[in-house]
């Protein structure tokens, strides 16, 4: 990776701890020689938990602590602001951490996403505003 020229490696959608722990390691070894490291990017569910139903603190505190605190930063992708904005307190020492979102423009769930017989577009009103 470092020979074709990556800068760095975003793994994404990491629905527990132990997965991105696995995950962050895995790239850990195989990046060795990139000038950054990785971004580490956990999906919540609707009321922003991850499915394994850690909440956001946990997974990033147990990654950093079993890491080393590897990753560059965390993100939050594949859901919706309102799902996990709630979350975010400043005072919350983590939520520094996460530097990144890439969200859902809808605002149901994954498992309402996967039953849709149509694309659901959302509200780009409030996606922008959130």
């Amino acid at each position: 990776m470092a020979e074709a020229g990556a800068g760095f490696i975003t793994t994404i959608t990491m629905t527990n701890s132990a997965e991105a722990i696995g995950v962050t390691i895995g790239v850990a070894r195989a990046a060795k020689g990139l000038a950054e490291a990785c971004v580490t990017s956990f999906t919540v569910k609707t009321d922003g938990r991850l499915p394994s139903g850690e909440g956001l603190g946990e997974a990033t505190d147990l990654v950093d602590a079993a890491t080393d605190s590897w990753p560059t930063y965390f993100m939050i992708n594949c859901a919706h602001p309102s799902h996990f904005a709630g979350m975010l307190a400043a005072d919350a020492g983590w939520a520094a951490r996460i530097r990144g979102i890439r969200t859902n423009a809808s605002c149901r769930s994954h498992a309402e996403l996967n039953e849709a017989s149509e694309l659901d577009r959302g509200n780009a009103g409030e996606l922008a505003r959130l």
